[in-house]
C-alpha cells in the first residue's frame, strides 16, 4: 500500500499503447467499462478460448501446489521442516523458471507466428500431464519430489502467454480491466475450485484406496483439466491472428 502511493505520486502515467507504436495522442482514454471488455471477450474466439484453457491449467497448478505437501506426508511420512525445504527449491524456484523462460520462448518464437503464443502453453500441458502422472506413481518421497520438478516447470508457461495475448487483442484502455477479469476468473476456478474438488473426491475414494485416496484424486482431476486445456490453447491460436490484427485501439 505504502508502495502505490508513492507510485501514484511520483510516476508520471504514461501514454497507452506507446511501446508497441499505437499511441495516437497524449490524451489520456478515458477506462473502458467492465462491460464493455467483457463484450469483447466474447467476441473474441481466441480469447474465449483462452480464458478457459488458461482456468483449466490454473486449477491444475493450484491442485498441485496446494496438495503435494499433504501427499508426500501422508504417503511417505517426511517431516515438514525437511518437506519444506524439498518444495521451496522444486515448486518455488521451478515455477518461476518456467514464468520467466516460457515469456522469453514464447516472445522469440511469437515473430515467426503470433499463434506460438498459445501453441507452446498447449506442448507443456500436453507434456507436463503424462509427467505428472508418472511423478504421482514413483515409490518414494525424493523421487516423487525430483519428478515433480517437470510438472512444476512446464505449469507456469501459459501465464506470460495468455496475459500477453489479452493485452494484444483488447484496447489499449482495456487492458487492466482484462487482466483483472482473467485473474478473476482463473482464481475462481483454478484456486477456489481446484484444491476443493481434490479433496472432496479424496474423501469419496478413501473407502476403496485408503490412503492412496489422495494420490488417484490428485491424478484424476489434475491431469484431466490439464489435457482438457490443450484443445482449447489450440482452438484459441486457430483465430489468434485474425483477432490480434482486428484489435481495437
Amino acid at each position: 500500500m505504502l508502495l502505490a502511493l508513492v507510485v501514484r505520486f511520483t510516476v508520471k502515467e504514461p501514454i497507452r499503447g506507446y511501446s508497441e507504436n499505437r499511441a495516437q495522442s497524449n490524451e489520456v482514454k478515458p477506462q473502458s467499462s467492465v462491460k464493455a471488455v467483457l463484450a469483447l471477450f466474447w467476441a473474441s474466439p481466441s480469447l474465449r478460448h483462452l480464458i478457459v484453457a488458461g482456468s483449466l491449467t490454473a486449477f491444475s497448478g493450484y491442485s498441485l501446489s496446494s496438495w503435494m505437501a499433504s501427499y508426500i506426508i501422508r504417503t511417505y511420512g517426511m517431516a515438514t521442516g525437511e518437506l519444506g525445504t524439498w518444495l521451496a527449491l522444486t515448486m518455488g524456484l521451478f515455477g518461476a523458471v518456467g514464468t520467466l523462460a516460457s515469456g522469453v520462448i514464447a516472445d522469440k518464437l511469437g515473430r515467426k507466428d503470433q499463434r506460438w503464443y498459445m501453441w507452446l502453453p498447449a506442448i507443456a500441458a500436453a507434456i507436463a500431464m503424462p509427467a505428472f502422472v508418472v511423478t504421482m506413481m514413483a515409490t518414494t518421497a525424493k523421487a516423487t519430489l525430483l519428478l515433480n520438478i517437470i510438472p512444476t516447470l512446464l505449469s507456469t508457461v501459459y501465464v506470460g502467454s495468455c496475459v500477453a495475448m489479452i493485452h494484444g487483442v483488447l484496447g489499449v484502455n482495456m487492458r487492466a480491466t482484462g487482466s483483472a477479469i482473467f485473474y478473476f476468473i482463473i482464481n475462481i476456478i483454478g484456486l477456489g475450485m481446484g484444491p476443493f474438488l481434490i479433496g472432496v473426491s479424496s474423501d469419496y475414494l478413501q473407502a476403496d484406496y485408503g490412503v492412496a485416496s489422495l494420490r488417484y484424486a490428485m491424478i484424476g482431476l489434475i491431469s484431466g483439466a490439464g489435457l482438457w486445456s490443450v484443445f482449447h490453447y489450440w482452438m484459441a491460436a486457430k483465430t489468434l491472428r485474425e483477432d490480434l490484427a482486428a484489435a481495437p485501439q
